[in-house]
């Protein structure tokens, strides 16, 4: 599971995620829209944790994320980003699932 507890997060000086509280079950998939600049790639990026939250927390499997556990978690998380990040030849769900299909892990496991 993955879950955002009361995350805030200032960029530029700027506060751009107030407070914020998100749960995604095991197995589950989040489609995340919005307009430009309301914050979802600052959300995605607090998830897989390339940005750290300024307060708050971010879990995954029951573990808080930190600067020792979070490459072994990213291993374990898959995300598409938008425009350039997909490969036009791919379905979505094969855009979704490459890297984890790369690093070997069970296409049965997978959302």
């Amino acid at each position: 599971m993955l879950e955002l507890v009361d995350v805030h997060k200032h960029l530029g000086g700027k506060l751009v995620l107030h407070p914020l509280d998100l749960e995604v079950p095991a197995g589950k998939t989040l489609v995340v829209l919005g307009p430009s600049g309301c914050g979802k790639s600052t959300m995605i990026r607090l998830m897989n944790g390339l940005l750290r939250p300024d307060s708050g927390a971010v879990y995954f499997d029951g573990e808080m994320l930190l600067v020792d556990n979070v490459a072994p978690a990213r291993r374990r998380m898959g995300y598409v980003i938008q425009g350039g990040g997909l490969f036009p030849h791919l379905t979505a769900r094969q855009n979704m699932t490459l890297v984890a299909r790369h690093l070997g892990h069970d296409a049965s496991a997978m959302a």
